[in-house]
């Protein structure tokens, strides 16, 4: 196992990703897609269906950004091409069309105005492979639901204080962009990692 220091390891759990820097799960977007802000958080509750989960905040995102690789925020570039494609699989994204280049992963967070507005934003490639890490954040979506600018695409992101008491030495890592070659610039590392088995998998 390659060790960095000051690393942040992010670990696929199948249907979430614990961000160990920061101690904190973070739901696969993907699987609340459809679902409203008001259904998603009424089930924060003892018993609910999301029971020790909330929604994330903009800090949230941005350590989880950052731990992926980020180079920049809001910018579109080449440079982030690697970590944003990798989050982009991570959090459960997708393509908009079978044929289609371009590549997302999309959600809610944070906390509604007052007039029942929510923020989104999301990891996203475009046609010609320029990537951002989009921080923007701007109150565009009804927490009841409604008009969804990005189709059908769009989840909640969820987050909760990570239940994983040790990770075991992976035997196949897969690591973000040049991590592995470059150390001094890239100190995060990816496991796909099974917690049935407690065995990487590929």
């Amino acid at each position: 196992m390659v060790s960095f220091p000051a690393s942040a390891l992010l670990i696929d759990n199948n249907t979430y990703t614990t961000d160990t820097a920061t101690g904190l799960d973070w739901w696969d977007w993907n699987l609340t897609e459809g679902r409203s802000y008001d259904d998603v958080s009424s089930q924060f509750g003892q018993g609910g269906e999301f029971e020790g989960w909330r929604y994330a905040t903009l800090d949230d995102v941005t350590e989880l950004y950052t731990h992926a690789g980020a180079n920049a925020f809001n910018e579109w570039s080449l440079d982030n091409y690697d970590a944003v494609d990798t989050l982009i699989d991570l959090l459960g994204g997708k393509k908009p069309f079978s044929n289609s280049e371009t590549k997302f992963a999309w959600a809610m967070y944070g906390t509604p105005d007052d007039n029942g507005w929510v923020s989104t934003l999301g990891p996203q490639i475009r046609s010609d492979s320029l990537a951002n890490f989009d921080l923007t954040g701007s109150l565009n979506h009804r927490t009841s639901g409604g008009s969804n600018p990005f189709g059908n695409g769009l989840g909640n992101a969820l987050v909760r204080n990570t239940s994983i008491a040790s990770i075991p030495e992976p035997s196949v890592m897969l690591l973000l962009s040049a991590g592995l070659l470059l150390p001094v610039f890239r100190r995060t590392t990816i496991i796909k990692y099974s917690l049935s088995s407690h065995h990487s998998i590929s």
